[in-house]
C-alpha cells in the first residue's frame, strides 16, 4: 500500500485499497469499544485507536503520509540510542547543533546521499557559504539540484554513437 514509497509514488496509488481497511478497522473499533476495562491490554489498544482515529484517517487522502511509520521509526533508532551521550554535548548550543546535523545527515540517507552530501555541503561551508543561502543546502533542495546538475551533463555530453 505504499510502504517504503515516495509521496508522489503514494499518491499516485490506488486510493480505493486504503479505505476499505480503514473502515473495517473502525467497525471493529467501535464494536470493541468497552467490552475490555481501559486499564487491560486490549481496552488500552482501544483507547489509543479512539484517540488517534482522526489522524489515522489521514493517510486516505491521497498519499500524504504513510500507513505505518516503521522507517522514520529506524532513522530515529540511531540518535534515540544515543540519547544518553547526547546528555555531553559540553552546551545547549552544542547540543542544538549536533540535533541539527543528524537531522539533515537523516535526512540525506533518505535521499540515498548521505556520504555524497555531507562531503559537499561541509566544502561549500568551509568555502564560505552564505548563511543566506544555507536552504540550498538542505538536503531535498540539494538532492534536486544535484539530479537536475547530472541530467543536464548528460544532455550536454555527447552520444557515443555520433562520433
Amino acid at each position: 500500500m505504499g510502504r517504503g514509497r515516495g509521496f508522489l509514488a503514494r499518491a499516485a496509488g490506488p486510493a480505493h485499497l486504503r479505505a476499505p481497511l480503514l473502515d473495517e478497522l473502525e467497525a471493529w473499533r467501535v464494536e470493541n469499544r468497552g467490552i475490555d476495562p481501559p486499564g487491560e491490554p486490549l481496552g488500552r489498544a482501544i483507547t489509543y485507536l479512539d484517540n488517534h482515529w482522526k489522524i489515522l484517517r489521514v493517510v486516505e487522502k491521497g498519499g500524504v503520509l504513510e500507513l505505518d511509520n516503521g522507517e522514520p521509526e529506524r532513522r530515529l533508532r540511531g540518535p534515540a540510542m544515543g540519547r544518553r551521550n547526547w546528555l555531553f554535548a559540553g552546551s545547549d548550543g552544542g547540543a542544538e547543533t549536533a540535533e541539527t546535523i543528524l537531522s539533515m545527515l537523516e535526512t540525506a540517507k533518505s535521499f540515498g546521499v548521505a556520504r555524497e552530501y555531507l562531503h559537499d555541503v561541509l566544502s561549500k561551508i568551509a568555502g564560505g557559504w552564505k548563511q543566506s543561502r544555507l536552504a540550498k543546502l538542505m538536503p531535498a533542495e540539494w538532492a534536486a539540484a544535484r539530479a537536475a546538475a547530472r541530467a543536464a551533463a548528460r544532455a550536454d555530453a555527447p552520444h557515443p554513437a555520433a562520433q
